[in-house]
């Protein structure tokens, strides 16, 4: 994924599409995954900041076998996650856009053997502002496409970036990347450059 960022709010979303035979190796280039793996999702903001991250629109589904979202990896480090039996601070999130719904009205139900707090989290970013969350995919997951939001509950407006996968190294030189050689001038343009030079200074003195 890119990592665009929509204007005025919310969210960047990515496209989860789950296949059974799909190699997870495209998963940074075609947005897809393979069941009975792990996949990261990257949330892009500002740095120390906690963002929701959560399956928007999978309310409609049963959450059993076959109906079922991709679920978040538990006990993650920087990624909180609301206990099965509440308190529900997360989840009862009234997010931006929502016309008033909260983060647990806008994903799948719990089931018994899957609570739905397992498909929303909070995630801190660190100090590059990188928020990585591991989801996890099994054979009750629904082959069907999905899609992951982040909002900063402290600034709901915030232009937010999701992209699958985990971020390559911030470059300590931003205005020329690490291991990037500097721009040389070619030695036959340097010699050029000297030869024309030297004609013009000659022909000024023959003016004289």
């Amino acid at each position: 994924m890119t990592g665009k960022y929509i204007p005025a709010g919310l969210i960047l979303f990515i496209i989860l599409v789950i296949l059974v035979f799909m190699p997870l190796a495209s998963a940074q280039s075609e947005g897809s995954v393979t069941r009975i793996q792990t996949f990261t999702v990257t949330v892009v903001g500002r740095p120390n900041t906690a963002y929701y991250i959560w399956l928007t629109g999978t309310f409609s589904m049963s959450g059993e076998p076959g109906e079922q979202p991709p679920v978040i990896v538990p006990s993650q480090e920087n990624v909180v996650q609301d206990p099965s039996d509440g308190p529900y601070l997360i989840g009862s999130y009234q997010y931006y856009g929502g016309g008033g719904r909260t983060i647990l009205d806008d994903v799948a139900p719990s089931t018994a053997t899957v609570p739905d707090t397992s498909y929303y989290a909070k995630v801190t970013t660190d100090s590059n502002g990188y928020g990585i969350v591991a989801f996890r995919t099994s054979q009750a997951t629904a082959a069907r496409a999905f899609s992951i939001v982040a909002q900063n509950p402290a600034s709901p407006s915030e232009d937010v970036a999701v992209a699958l996968g985990v971020p390559t190294p911030v470059p300590f030189n931003v205005s020329r990347p690490a291991n990037t050689p500097r721009q040389r001038t070619p030695l036959p343009v340097f010699i050029g450059i000297v030869v024309a030079g030297i004609v013009i200074l000659a022909r000024g003195r023959n003016k004289e």
